[in-house]
């Protein structure tokens, strides 16, 4: 599973894009072959074909940068993820995981609540920025509800990053200023979501 955009040219990628790309393409096997094109490293994507000059050169650059953040290690010529760098992957995959939307509404509100202490406050906005972009509402201070059950999604986020203990799952079948909430659940959103 590569994490190339196929209409999408390398060059355009985000860091974090291109960290992402090589950690997958390395975890996939033989597909980086570190060669002596230059002082130092060079890398050939045999996935990628021809590259221009600009784009292999940056290639190197995140290759190298990564071998040093300890993402990636070089054995024999090859490299592969490490441990750190197969976690990195992971956590990709936990974020791009989408919700299955049922056609119809059960006709209950599911909340989820946190309080997750100061010490995981980076943890706190990774939840939060998910529930977000799940399209969950902000009801309340560490409250967010959504129309449709999400709660196996949020459970596996909350697990990966260990936080699962911090959080509380709540079904309502009714729920005081419904209305308000329900707008922003309307066909127009829920087809972002």
């Amino acid at each position: 599973m590569f994490f190339r955009h196929p209409d999408k040219k390398l060059s355009d990628y985000t860091g974090k894009e291109l960290a992402l790309f090589v950690l997958d393409i390395a975890a996939a096997g033989t597909c980086i072959v570190g060669i002596a094109v230059a002082p130092g490293l060079g890398v050939v994507f045999k996935t990628l074909g021809t590259l221009k000059r600009t784009e292999r050169n940056r290639l190197v650059r995140k290759v190298r940068l990564m071998e040093q953040n300890g993402y990636l290690q070089r054995t024999n010529g090859k490299y592969a993820p490490t441990k750190k760098g197969k976690r990195k992957i992971s956590e990709a995959e936990v974020w791009k995981i989408l919700p299955e939307i049922p056609k119809r509404w059960d006709g209950r509100w599911h909340f989820v609540l946190f309080d997750i202490p100061a010490k995981k406050s980076q943890y706190r906005k990774l939840l939060r920025d998910r529930l977000k972009e799940l399209g969950y509402v902000h009801y309340q201070d560490s409250v967010y509800v959504h129309k449709y059950d999400m709660h196996k999604l949020v459970g596996m986020f909350a697990d990966f990053y260990m936080i699962r203990k911090y959080l509380r799952f709540v079904e309502v079948s009714k729920l005081e200023m419904e209305r308000d909430i329900e707008k922003h659940f309307s066909p127009q959103k829920q087809n972002r979501h």
